[in-house]
């Protein structure tokens, strides 16, 4: 059954290179962390995945925040990159956010960051004692964990669950599918971040 499952992975993630390499999908201060530790802005270019493009800076900040909370980068990066959240400031202009609500809470990318890799930090460990088993197949989370982490299970409701109120024209039905295939293609490393 894994074979199974990590093909599909394999193939989806081909899928989305493709895509962006055939045109057909756009490019598109965390208050817990010293100023000090922060990635300097840079107007170096970073890296695409799925419809969005990340700056040198905007990678930075998301490797630095799964190594505060000791989650996989390749997770946050894929998050990030299918997230269309509301428009927030960062260190080097403005940028789009990771969906943390409320905005107000999450008023920058920095705090963004922080609080979506904290919040996958919290429900790795909520999967665990939950579910009674690992969220990691080898060195990356499971496809089991990724669809609790979307859609909730036992103790989670779920980062993106479908029927909410702050989602009325239900994107949410796609966070699992569009997770997936963001993060197949950067654990096969069809994508590179």
């Amino acid at each position: 059954m894994w074979i199974l499952v990590l093909l599909g992975l394999v193939i989806a993630g081909v899928v989305i290179a493709a895509r962006q390499s055939s045109g057909a999908l756009p490019p598109a201060g965390d208050d817990d962390v010293p100023p000090d530790e922060m990635p300097p802005p840079s107007s170096e270019s970073g890296a695409q995945l799925a419809s969005r493009r990340f700056s040198a800076y905007e990678l930075g900040v998301l490797t630095a925040a799964a190594g505060r909370y000791g989650i996989e980068r390749l997770f946050l990066i894929s998050l990030a990159a299918i997230e269309n959240g509301p428009v927030v400031p960062s260190a080097e202009g403005t940028t789009r956010g990771l969906g943390m609500l409320p905005k107000a809470k999450y008023p920058t990318f920095e705090q963004q960051a922080s609080g979506s890799a904290l919040t996958i930090a919290n429900h790795v460990r909520s999967y665990e004692e939950n579910l009674g088993r690992s969220a990691y197949e080898g060195s990356h989370y499971s496809p089991e964990f990724i669809a609790y982490f979307s859609q909730g299970g036992p103790g989670y409701d779920g980062y993106a669950r479908v029927g909410v109120l702050n989602d009325p024209t239900n994107l949410n039905a796609n966070h699992l599918r569009n997770l997936t295939n963001a993060y197949a293609a950067v654990v096969t490393g069809s994508v590179v971040v």
